[in-house]
């Protein structure tokens, strides 16, 4: 975000920041309600509103810790999670597909562009999260981090995709987002469905507090813009219950129809990033060639100015 200043200027680059706090505050709304549904489900306790609350306040506390807990957190977890996908997808291989399923004479080719773009909305939405990840790791060559990267993002969703798409088959109309993933885990042996449930409730919660510590910089950063602040322990406090006010209370709205609502929100995100990545990679790679001013990113008055119409116009045109 900091490195759209030279194409979008030091003000219009607010633009961009606006963008990604949406995409912060959005996927929060619908982590919330999967995470709420999930341990619902798992442990047969309180509502779902209730667990929408006690998600939204234990990743307000891992936020509030920061990065280095959000880290570790996500670290272990790593290991917990593949190994319940593991378990998941032998359980979802059992399940029996009605037939014609894989009849292509009944492909539509419509949906299967929708479905593309709401699988390539969700990949894009990860960009906002580089400086995050990339600014505490050690010196490394440009190609093993694309490698990592990719493949770590590819595989992930791919993966995880290919279950949603195998068990949602399976299942037909009677297709439920917790309900099915909970039944099908069950197919393995019983109890795993609250076990697989719980497991990526924690997922969820790890990812919606990395939104909270990811939505309060980029408010800081975007006060600190137009006036310089000090980032102290009330301002974080202060941004990053603004972020999860938002969330949870849009959650409580939005979980009615669920599936309809995060797609909607993934081809939102859409018009919001292709612009925005159009603009910033063909800067980088084609017209400065990875050659900026690092200090004058910073200057609201430096060489790259406050205004950048070239990049702020088209993009407001492509949304508009």
């Amino acid at each position: 975000m900091i490195q759209s200043r030279p194409q979008f200027g030091y003000i219009g680059a607010l633009l961009v920041w606006l963008f990604a706090y949406l995409q912060y505050a959005g996927f929060n709304i619908f982590n919330t309600i999967l995470a709420g549904q999930a341990i619902s489900e798992s442990v047969n306790f309180g509502s779902q509103n209730l667990w929408f609350w006690v998600v939204t306040i234990v990743a307000v506390v891992i936020a509030l810790f920061g990065y280095d807990l959000i880290h570790a957190f996500e670290r272990y977890l790593t290991y917990l999670t593949i190994i319940m996908l593991a378990l998941l997808t032998i359980a979802a291989v059992k399940l029996a597909i009605p037939a014609g399923a894989y009849n292509l004479a009944d492909f539509h080719m419509v949906p299967f562009l929708g479905q593309l773009g709401v699988a390539a909305g969700y990949q894009i939405s990860w960009a906002i999260y580089v400086s995050d990840y990339s600014r505490y790791l050690p010196p490394a060559s440009g190609r093993g981090t694309f490698r990592w990267t990719f493949w770590g993002s590819a595989l992930g969703g791919i993966w995880v995709m290919f279950l949603g798409a195998y068990i949602g088959a399976a299942a037909g109309e009677n297709f439920e987002t917790i309900g099915s993933i909970k039944s099908t885990a069950d197919q393995l042996f019983g109890g795993f469905g609250g076990i697989a449930l719980f497991v990526a409730a924690l997922g969820l919660l790890s990812v919606t507090a990395l939104n909270m510590y990811g939505g309060s910089l980029t408010l800081i950063s975007s006060i600190d813009s137009v006036r310089q602040i000090r980032p102290t322990l009330r301002l974080r406090i202060i941004t990053i219950s603004i972020t999860a006010l938002i969330s949870v209370v849009l959650a409580n709205l939005a979980s009615a129809d669920f599936l309809a609502n995060f797609n909607d929100f993934l081809l939102l995100v859409l018009y919001f990033f292709i612009p925005w990545t159009a603009v910033n990679l063909t800067d980088y790679f084609i017209v400065r060639k990875g050659h900026y001013a690092i200090a004058e990113i910073f200057k609201p008055d430096g060489i790259y100015g406050r205004w950048g119409w070239p990049a702020s116009s088209p993009t407001l045109s492509a949304l508009w």
